[in-house]
């Protein structure tokens, strides 16, 4: 059996993390490396990582200073092992047969470099069916996973439910929200040739809580507006044989532009003097007019009459909204 080197970045996750690392270290598939990166956790975390390295000789503890998830991935990236890569957050937990399963779908085929199992989470509506079918499994072209990853209801472009071969790629620390899709991207553009295989099973329990970075509404104001240069990144690597992964990021820009303005435009109609923010909205308003055909396209027909409103009347619409006591802020105000 080949190596699986599975990185967890840990936060002040003291009340998830035993249940965490018990699944993990009762995976039926046991050749692992398992790379604990304590990332300035303020809370028992550490303790907790050291005493299971004392009775599981596949674990490494590596402490290091709080520096954001991106940087603690990295950190297991670099001294990663294992043939393959797999993630996992201190807040979720696995089936004890994950690690197999993805295994031996990355291993089913020599022209495979991912596999990719479904998510168990509150309210998650997962789309693997949708591509599988009835089938237990299926495959799919590299272009056509970067199609689904890039799109809002698609395959998705976390790390956590998938398998990697272990190419020494590293995160683009520069980016703060959806670095995780920008990491997928541009790792299977390595491979433009290859193939990804779906298990059409759940395998990952993704916990909703504070803890996870994307567990809000939003993000605040300014770690959502980063969210359009990370799309913009994304973009710069694809050429015109990805128009479709395109068209998904220029969409996604246009709704997240649209959020974006909503809530500032709340704030002016609701809050007396200067609003926040303001220096953003001129570039704000240029990608969601930029993109708007895209994200109207692709739209549902709610979110088509919400981006008209926005383009002709955004005043007259985010008082509709308030009227209806329909607005909910995506974004959430920063101290």
């Amino acid at each position: 059996m080949e190596k699986i080197s599975v990185i967890v970045p840990i936060y002040n996750a003291e009340n998830t993390l035993e249940y965490c690392l018990d699944s993990i270290i009762s995976q039926s598939y046991s050749n692992l490396e398992i790379l604990l990166i304590n990332d300035g956790s303020q809370d028992s975390g550490l303790s907790i990582c050291k005493r299971y390295q004392a009775k599981d000789s596949r674990i490494r503890v590596l402490d290091t200073e709080n520096q954001g998830v991106s940087k603690a991935r990295n950190e297991g990236l670099e001294i990663a092992q294992g043939t393959y890569i797999g993630f996992v957050d201190s807040d979720d937990w696995i089936d004890n047969d994950m690690f197999q399963k993805l295994y031996d779908g990355i291993k089913s085929d020599l022209n495979h470099c991912m596999s990719v199992i479904g998510v168990h989470a509150e309210g998650w509506k997962e789309y693997l069916q949708a591509l599988c079918g009835k089938k237990p499994e299926c495959t799919i072209s590299v272009p056509q996973a970067i199609d689904e990853v890039t799109k809002r209801r698609g395959l998705r472009g976390y790390l956590w439910n998938k398998l990697f071969l272990n190419t020494h790629l590293l995160l683009d620390e520069n980016y703060i929200v959806c670095e995780d899709l920008e990491f997928v991207v541009r790792y299977l553009l390595q491979f433009p040739r290859k193939s990804v295989h779906i298990l059409n099973s759940k395998g990952y329990h993704y916990l909703i809580s504070e803890n996870h970075d994307f567990a809000h509404l939003g993000y605040g104001f300014s770690k959502t507006f980063t969210k359009l240069a990370t799309y913009e990144k994304i973009l710069s690597y694809l050429d015109e044989s990805y128009d479709k992964a395109k068209l998904n990021i220029k969409a996604e820009s246009c709704m997240v532009s649209y959020d974006l303005l909503v809530y500032w435009y709340s704030l002016v109609t609701i809050e007396r003097g200067k609003p926040p923010y303001e220096d953003n909205i001129p570039i704000v308003t240029k990608i969601f007019l930029q993109y708007f055909q895209q994200g109207y396209a692709l739209a549902t027909w709610r979110e088509k009459i919400k981006l008209l409103g926005m383009r002709h009347t955004p005043f007259l619409l985010v008082w509709m909204l308030i009227l209806k006591r329909n607005l909910t802020l995506k974004i959430e105000r920063e101290d």
